[in-house]
């Protein structure tokens, strides 16, 4: 279903969860706007925004961490 045009019922979900989508929609709020309207009261919300590979190029001062995610880059061809 279209992030932008959530159709279920009020208070339908304990739970909402978006993996690595979000990011693309240009307006957030809209979104927003229909999850908060699809929880129940008291209910959660996760969400992730971009793919963890193209941050772990950050130097974190784990040189361990920092060559295997080079590696990983490398060998699928992540930019």
């Amino acid at each position: 279903m279209n992030m932008e045009d959530i159709d279920f019922p009020d208070n339908s979900f304990d739970f909402v969860y978006s993996s690595l989508a979000i990011h693309y929609i240009e307006d957030w709020s809209k979104v927003f706007v229909h999850i908060y309207r699809i929880l129940k009261p008291n209910s959660s919300f996760l969400f992730s925004c971009g793919h963890p590979l193209r941050f772990a190029m950050d130097d974190t001062g784990n040189d361990e961490y920092f060559t295997r995610t080079l590696q990983i880059k490398e060998k699928y061809g992540y930019p």
